[in-house]
């Protein structure tokens, strides 16, 4: 084979791929633009600032609305955070070490009590074929109560008031195609109602529930760039905003064991959770012709969770401390497809576009360290931290710290 060919060949295929980021979105885009009417933002998009709406390979990728799985993805992955955090609230005031009488004592005391909490994560997902990447912090402050009757029985209920920040990745640059720091960006601000029971049924087992419901406020914020195909036109930016509401759920039993070798206490544990997130349907404004409608987006998962924990209480002149270390394996029993419907406003024929994810990880866990402090009066804080695990192309770090008052 001739050199020159030798190089050809890989160039097409290289062109070839560039040309065509994304053909689903193009055909989509092509078939609306055939019923784009007169006068539009969208007729002149599709007519006059192209042909019949055919864009390069960079602006196929970078209209396409895959921002909408992002949100449906994060608002799942902090509603299973929210319930982590409440068994871990269950955990601590029930599932003390035993080993000690006079420490047994000190965790162990009926009545009220005042919790306060916070926390602060973070969740980094890596862009793929099917989806964008994107970042996400969240802060997370807590207040609430629980009860206990006597050493066997405890049950409680916490408000939750908790601010979601999320960018997504920016485009890949291209030829004469100069992209942004991002694609655009979202916030969320939720409120939670949580309540939860623990009680014994021997000295070494118990079993906890968890109920968890959400109301949460979104807006959105998403950057695109137009670039006809010869990619001889100035390229324009397409900007689109858009708010909505949604619910979040999650649901929680498990069953631990407590078992004391010398001066520690390991405790295993085994959860079902479910959780369900829902985003409402909404409209974006502005776009320059390229607003669209979102339908409905739901996910929901069924997972259990198999845990060790281990921890030492150690008195002290001021309290009792007590470090502890966990690991945990979490596996996908059922899970939802990834799925997002959307159309243009400014198309007649509402014709569909659905966006598919990526299928979710069959399996992952996390691990955490972390330290219970606990003084006199009925005071005792704590603080843990833990990362994420066995995710393919999601990161996830997490630290929590807490107050809590008996009376």
């Amino acid at each position: 084979m001739k050199p020159n060919l030798l190089i050809a060949i890989p160039l097409l295929l290289i062109t070839t791929v560039a040309g065509a980021a994304s053909p689903d979105f193009q055909d989509f885009l092509t078939r609306a633009c055939a019923s784009a009417p007169a006068g539009t933002d969208f007729f002149t998009r599709c007519n006059v600032d192209s042909v019949d709406g055919d864009l390069s390979g960079d602006s196929e990728d970078s209209l396409n609305p895959t921002q909408s799985l992002a949100n449906a993805s994060s608002a799942i992955a902090e509603t299973r955070a929210r319930i982590k955090a409440l068994r871990e609230q269950v955990g601590k005031q029930d599932h003390q070490p035993s080993q000690d009488s006079d420490v047994k004592e000190t965790f162990r005391q009926s009545g009220y009590s005042l919790i306060l909490n916070g926390e602060d994560g973070s969740i980094d997902r890596d862009a793929s074929v099917l989806e964008r990447g994107f970042a996400t912090d969240s802060t997370r402050l807590q207040i609430g109560f629980d009860y206990r009757a006597g050493n066997n029985f405890i049950w409680g209920a916490v408000l939750s008031a908790e601010q979601f920040d999320t960018v997504y990745d920016a485009d890949q640059p291209g030829t004469n195609f100069a992209p942004g720091p991002s694609e655009g960006d979202s916030e969320r601000d939720s409120l939670s109602l949580s309540l939860f029971a623990a009680t014994n049924l021997t000295e070494k087992i118990y079993v906890d529930a968890l109920v968890s419901i959400a109301r949460s406020d979104f807006t959105f914020r998403r950057i695109s760039i137009f670039q006809e195909s010869s990619r001889t036109l100035p390229t324009r930016p397409i900007v689109t905003l858009g708010d909505t509401e949604g619910d979040e759920l999650a649901i929680s039993l498990g069953l631990s064991y407590d078992a004391s070798f010398d001066a520690f206490s390991v405790q295993s544990y085994l959860r079902g959770n479910f959780q369900q997130s829902s985003i409402d349907p909404y409209s974006e404004q502005g776009g320059d012709g390229f607003a669209m409608f979102i339908t409905n987006n739901r996910l929901t998962e069924f997972n259990v969770l198999a845990g060790l924990r281990l921890q030492r209480a150690v008195n002290t002149s001021f309290g009792v401390l007590v470090p502890q270390a966990f690991v945990e394996y979490e596996a996908n029993v059922d899970q939802d497809d990834k799925i997002s419907r959307q159309r243009f406003l400014a198309d007649p024929t509402a014709t569909t576009f659905t966006v598919v994810g990526d299928s979710g990880d069959s399996s992952y866990g996390r691990a955490g360290i972390g330290v219970v402090a606990v003084f006199a009066n009925g005071f005792s804080a704590f603080i843990t931290t833990d990362i994420g695990w066995g995710r393919d192309l999601i990161d996830e770090t997490r630290i929590n710290a807490g107050l809590r008052r008996e009376f």
